[in-house]
């Protein structure tokens, strides 16, 4: 069988193959607390998304490959988290209540667990240089950029940060491991 534990580039790079970090958020909507000892035996996909606070098209298109795969492997094994953050006051315009997040997810058919990340700050971390925003989770997954999808294998390791076009293919084999 082909080894799929490489994937090159910036994101995540420090958490591969590592045991995934556990999700540091603050709140969570459609689910109760996810914690990843607990999905131990899944393959889980984990969206981290930039700006709740942007309830807009932005949003759309950072969940749509997540709620997509989320229907397509959800009764093959695959569990899907999406942690998202909230930028610091300096970054936004209008901040999103919790009533607009819920109300946001519930028009747009979001089912599966959502979280709003704690800041680093709250958790009491550093933030990472070249971290995006100040989200908790984002540090400890050592993402750089607006959003990353991160795939955590069935015995609880960072296997991938991968790119939207190559995510059926590291489902698919992670899911037959």
């Amino acid at each position: 069988q082909k080894d799929i534990k490489l994937q090159l580039g910036r994101e995540g790079h420090e958490v591969l193959d590592q045991p995934a970090p556990e999700l540091l958020v603050g709140k969570w909507f459609n689910s109760k607390p996810q914690l990843l000892a607990n999905l131990r035996g899944q393959v889980v996909l984990l969206q981290l998304g930039d700006d709740i606070n942007s309830l807009d098209n932005s949003l759309d298109a950072q969940l749509k490959p997540v709620l997509a795969a989320a229907e397509k492997y959800r009764d093959k094994g695959l569990c899907t988290i999406a942690v998202h953050q909230s930028l610091d006051e300096s970054r936004i315009v209008t901040k999103a209540s919790e009533e607009d997040i819920s109300k946001y997810l519930d028009s747009h058919q979001v089912k599966i667990p959502f979280g709003i990340d704690l800041s680093t700050q709250e958790a009491k971390l550093e933030t990472k240089e070249g971290q995006y925003g100040n989200g908790a989770t984002y540090a400890t997954y050592y993402c750089h950029r607006r959003g990353g999808l991160y795939l955590i294998d069935k015995e609880g390791n960072v296997a991938a940060c991968v790119d939207e076009k190559d995510l059926d293919k590291w489902i698919e084999t992670l899911l037959a491991q």
